[in-house]
This record gives structure tokens, sequence and C-alpha cells, in this order.
């Protein structure tokens, strides 16, 4: 469908500092922009909606940049209600929240239930001192508006795309091929910095969850969350999906990167997870190893495939009905068991257009759970999360 004309003042000059490491805090002052009337001329495109940042391409944005109403992108503040050491390699919360980069952007017309909430949800990973790598732990910080501000702000976006030509064309969610072709600091990335951090900001911000690497030996992840506003309750909110009032869920990974758990995808060594205190109603109990798998029944198998199936399926389910866990080795398990043995649902999203990503070197590693960010130098991409790059598309088109 092709995309009404709209024309839009974008700030195409402002140069925020964005700091790098160490303990330095970016000024909340900004210089006065200079205004470019840019045209929308295409229909958003996959990787418009969702944006994955190319590692190494230039500067990420950071906790501290400058956001609207004078408060920086993530406040200190909010960072400060995680009591889990997020990210082991960044000892201590200083050197954590300085260090916190965006690596991946999202933008929903409708996140959640009944209400549900326009959003721009951000996710939060450190990286390496070069910049080329990130560390396992992550922030996902959601960002609520009105239906006339994401409104306003779909329409900065449309005009925005007109200087990301490189995304036109591509129907697979990747990394995004125009921020890749012309860096960060290219004329797409600071227009698309200015439609963001002058539409959200700590006022915004009305979730957060957490995914922590936790400190020492061994594959082990703790998930949680708390809300700061619209969502109820306030502050720490119980695990969906789960039986009582379960603040923390852990993953972990038994098997290693390579072996445990009997055969895996392709002959590769196969995974063993453990989720406490469960995960899914018992649904996936069957098959949270791979030898456990191998000698389960066929029916049980297409049972736990079918409630994979559900999990990704954004027409089914949602962070609401849906724990974290359930959520986070659902792209391993099925794609385990689609390998092994050739098992596909029914209840399978389905769209006009296939829901294709970036399937990269981090697929079969057990240690990888990101659905939208970077497993240490390799794009993690979830079916989920492409499957729910669709149905956004979709709508804000």
């Amino acid at each position: 469908m092709k995309t009404p004309s709209h024309t839009l003042l974008v700030a195409s000059v402002v140069a925020f500092a964005v700091g790098c490491g160490g303990g330095s805090t970016a000024s909340t002052s900004a210089t006065a922009p200079t205004a470019t009337a840019l045209q929308a001329t295409r229909s958003l495109a996959t990787n418009d909606v969702s944006v994955l940042f190319p590692l190494g391409k230039g500067d990420l944005w950071s906790a501290t940049t400058p956001a609207r109403g004078g408060t920086t992108l993530f406040p200190r503040s909010a960072f400060d209600l995680i009591t889990l050491p997020v990210i082991r390699e960044l000892q201590g919360p200083n050197a954590t929240y300085n260090g916190l980069r965006v690596v991946s952007m999202r933008f929903d017309p409708c996140f959640g239930g009944t209400p549900c909430y326009p959003q721009i949800r951000l996710v939060f990973q450190g990286l390496n001192d070069a910049g080329t790598s990130a560390f396992d732990g992550a922030i996902h910080a959601l960002y609520n508006l009105s239906a006339d501000e994401f409104q306003a702000m779909t329409v900065r976006l449309k005009a925005v795309a007109s200087l990301a030509p490189e995304n036109a064309a591509v129907t697979r969610l990747e990394v995004s091929p125009s921020l890749l072709a012309q860096g960060m600091s290219g004329a797409y990335g600071v227009a698309l910095r200015d439609v963001v951090t002058q539409t959200i900001g700590g006022a915004q911000l009305a979730k957060v969850t957490f995914m922590t690497r936790a400190q020492g030996g061994g594959a082990r992840w703790d998930f949680g969350g708390f809300n700061l506003r619209d969502f109820q309750p306030a502050g720490g909110f119980g695990i969906a999906g789960l039986d009582g009032n379960v603040l923390v869920q852990t993953v972990r990974e038994n098997g290693g990167r390579g072996g445990g758990g009997g055969q895996g995808p392709g002959g590769a060594g196969g995974y063993a997870y453990t989720v406490a205190p469960g995960t899914l109603h018992g649904q996936l109990n069957a098959v949270l190893s791979s030898g456990a798998a191998l000698a389960a029944t066929a029916s049980e198998r297409q049972a736990a495939m079918d409630a994979l199936a559900r999990v990704e399926n954004p027409l089914v389910e949602s962070p609401d009905t849906v724990d974290c866990g359930a959520c986070h080795v659902a792209n391993r398990i099925r794609g385990g068991l689609q390998a092994t043995f050739s098992l596909s649902s029914a209840l399978a999203y389905a769209s006009t257009a296939e829901a294709t990503r970036l399937i990269g070197g981090a697929e079969r590693d057990n240690d990888n759970l990101r659905a939208f960010g970077y497993f240490d130098a390799q794009p993690a991409i979830a079916q989920r999360t492409a499957n729910e790059t669709l149905k956004v598309l979709a709508a804000m088109r």
C-alpha cells in the first residue's frame, strides 16, 4: 500500500555527546538544530520498525544520551531499581550503567493486553572497548506514548525513511542495512536518533525488564522486571504465566556451549536447560534437554512443539501471558525439534509475507538466549521477534 506523503522538519545536525565507557556523563544541553525538510517517499519496511544497530560502525546511544524533557534516555534512577548484577564483565553499578549502549530498538502501536500501549522499546547491552562485541545480559526499556504522540512519531519515522534507501527492499529482519552502510553518524542515524530522543525520555519510561548473566562459572540467567507507570502493580511484578508472585525466574544451561543433553540439531552438541521455578506450566518439560526430547514420545514432542509455536505467535501469546524463560528458550528448543525430528505446528504464526530473519552463527549456541541483540559479535534475532515485526509493520504502514 502506498504511503501518504508527509512533510517533516528533522533536526539534521544536532551533535549529542554520547560518552564511551568511563564515568563521564553526556551533557543534557544541545545545540539548536538546523531544520531540514524531508518528504516520505516509500512505505515503511521491516528494518524501519525493528532496528538492530550495527557494531563497529560508530558510537551507539548510551543510557545518558540527552532525551525528551531534559532527561536522559535511560535514567540512573531506573537502573538503580535493578538489584542484581546485569553484566558480569562490567563490575559494579557505575561501570555497568556507564557501559550500557542501545543495540536494538522496536516500535509498536499496541503493546500488551487490554489496554495496550503505543511504545518505543530499547534494548541495552554492554560492549567491549572497541564496540565490536557485546556482553551477555541486557536491559529492556519500554516507553509508553499516547496514541497522538505515536501517530506524530510515525509521521516523522516515515519521512526519515527517505534517508534510508538501503532498508527499502529488504524484507528479512537483519542488522539495519542503512545503518550498516551509512554508519551511526550518517544522515539516517542522526535523524533516527533525533526522532527517538525528541519523542521519549525518562518521563515516558513505563516498564523495565532485565536479563542478567550471573557472575562466576556456568551458564545462568535471571529474568525479572518492574513497572514505573501505567502498568500494575507498580514496582516489581510477578512474572506472567507462573503460579504465585514470582519476581525472578532463573534459566540454566547445564550442557555447556557444545555438549550435554544428547544429540542436537544437525548432529551438533545437545542442550540441557532447567528453568526455575518452572516454565509454561510444564508443557516444555519433555524437551528441556535434547536427551529428554530423544526419550520422549512422538506425541509429547508434538505437544511441546505446539506450545512453542504458541509462544512465538504474537496473535496467540504475549509478554502478558507467557513467562520470560519460555520466550527466551523457545527459539533454541524449537529449532532443535525442527532439525532433529522434522516437526512443525499448525499453530505457528502465518502471514501473507513470511517472517524471515537473519540466522547467524549464534543460532545453535546453547548460551544464546538473546531475542534481538548480540551474542558476542554475532547478531541474534529470535523467530518471535521477526513475527512481531511483521504484525507491527502491517499496523504502521
